[in-house]
């Protein structure tokens, strides 16, 4: 069905846009073009096979000067409709709009069709072609991310009718930034001889797995451990349950961790479940170095804090009756050196 005439001034609109923007400021009034009578015949319905849509796609047009006919042939009127769409257009709709932007000013005759129906021709681009780009992108970008990942569409692949022309595909971006989740959605773009044409999303159900480590035994919170504590697994990072698993750094990493909040055997073993060790523990027994000089002095204070590793804290001794603060030099170590 043709389209109403309100979308019509719009699509002339836009017409003018496009002439700008490919012509600039170019009128018959700056060439001797004008001096060339140019009779043009409106068709009753034309079928265009590419994007953009000329004034010698809608008409017949004859002049005596070949530069003359070549200029009015070339005249953009914008994209062409989308495949299975019509535009009607009307003579004297386009001949005030001609005549508005300079173009032939009392140089044109007009004959022909009192509209023309615009249409384009389609080819038809395969729902597959369209699923494998996306599914491409989507692989390369869970490489990146994770050792071993599955990816089955959810979307049915259906072909897409577009007009003719050169199909380029391209494939948004994912977020650089992103985690992978169950489900995972890739737009891709249509263009058609470099003209932006549409986008298709794409959803994806998505497994993606990296070494983790999981339970062996239940792991009350406080409790510290290392990673030979614990099983060795592959874990599907794109469960939201498990997108935080603490992934295997090496097979000899001995890290020690100290549990946050309890882990139950069997289950991996979250970000958030987990902290690195302190070096000294509050209420722990720990060895003082005190430097003086040349010499140093060792004994038995309890932490009174974590610490971690360059960190003060305040230590106590077990007869003192006060605390002091020493600077933590290693695991269950801490020092003080006196100027």
């Amino acid at each position: 069905m043709p389209i109403k005439a309100n979308f019509h001034r719009r699509w002339l609109q836009a017409l003018s846009c496009a002439v700008l923007f490919f012509y600039g400021d170019i009128s018959f009034a700056q060439s001797d073009a004008k001096t060339w009578p140019v009779k043009i015949e409106l068709r009753e319905k034309v079928q265009v096979n590419h994007m953009q849509v000329t004034l010698g796609d809608v008409a017949n047009l004859s002049t005596a000067d070949l530069a003359t006919l070549y200029q009015w042939m070339k005249l953009p009127l914008g994209t062409a409709p989308r495949a299975g769409n019509m535009v009607s257009l009307e003579r004297a709709e386009l001949e005030r709009w001609v005549r508005s932007r300079q173009f032939g000013q009392g140089a044109a005759v007009w004959t022909g069709a009192e509209r023309v129906l615009i249409s384009a021709s389609e080819q038809t681009l395969a729902g597959e072609r369209v699923i494998e780009s996306a599914r491409e992108e989507l692989s390369r970008w869970l490489k990146l991310r994770v050792a071993r990942s599955e990816v089955s569409e959810i979307s049915e692949p259906r072909d897409v009718s577009l007009p003719q022309g050169s199909v380029e595909l391209r494939v948004r971006p994912l977020l650089e930034g992103g985690l992978p989740s169950r489900r995972m959605l890739v737009w891709v773009d249509i263009w058609i001889d470099r003209e932006f044409s549409r986008s298709i999303p794409v959803s994806f159900e998505v497994r993606a797995y990296q070494d983790g480590y999981v339970a062996s035994q239940d792991m009350a919170a406080g409790s510290v451990v290392n990673p030979a504590n614990f099983e060795r697994r592959e874990v599907d990072v794109a469960d939201v349950a498990h997108e935080n698993a603490v992934a295997v750094k090496s097979e000899a990493d001995s890290t020690l961790w100290r549990i946050r909040r309890s882990v139950n055997k069997g289950q991996p073993v979250l970000r958030s479940q987990v902290e690195p060790a302190p070096a000294v523990t509050r209420g722990e027994q720990i060895t003082l170095r005190t430097h003086a000089g040349l010499v140093s002095l060792e004994g038995r204070v309890e932490a009174l804090q974590d610490g971690y590793l360059g960190q003060m804290v305040r230590v106590r001794a077990a007869a003192a009756t006060s605390s002091v603060m020493a600077r933590v030099a290693g695991p269950g170590m801490v020092e003080i050196t006196e100027r």
